[in-house]
């Protein structure tokens, strides 16, 4: 599903709590995209978001790179030192005046793809936790789907 950087992400849950997560990642091939550099300690910063219990499972993507037909048809769980990276799972991140949505593939687009999120949403994720108190209730709230 292809949604351009920063509009609007449709979600019926959020849109239940009165908030409006903006779409960030949700890449197609045929699509342009920015690609460049992440700055130092991001991906790390993001692994965190992207791993299992700080994730919304099964999220709207199949787990497969939309971005390329050259990448593999499945992508098997990564493994991390602090737990898992489900490629198939979906993300929330709470910034400081915005909620980001996002597919856990964003991991791989940004390393494989060089794929080059907006600067808003690598703000959230080095300033953020993934296991704070709003991240935490938000995802919960999610899926227990209201």
């Amino acid at each position: 599903m292809y949604i351009p950087d920063l509009k609007p992400f449709p979600s019926k849950f959020e849109a239940k709590l009165g908030m409006v997560p903006l779409a960030v990642g949700w890449l197609q091939g045929n699509k342009p995209y920015t690609t460049g550099k992440v700055p130092a300690g991001f991906l790390e910063k993001l692994a965190l978001f992207c791993l299992e219990e700080n994730s919304l499972p099964g999220g709207r993507r199949s787990g497969r790179c939309a971005v390329s037909g050259d990448c593999p048809k499945r992508f098997k769980p990564i493994k991390h030192d602090q737990g898992m990276i489900f490629l198939d799972s979906e993300l929330r991140v709470v910034g400081d005046e915005d909620i980001f949505a996002a597919p856990a593939m964003i991991y791989h687009y940004i390393t494989e793809h060089q794929y080059l999120p907006p600067p808003t949403f690598i703000t959230a994720v080095l300033n953020g936790d993934p296991q704070s108190t709003a991240q935490t209730t938000l995802l919960n709230t999610i899926t227990r789907g209201l």
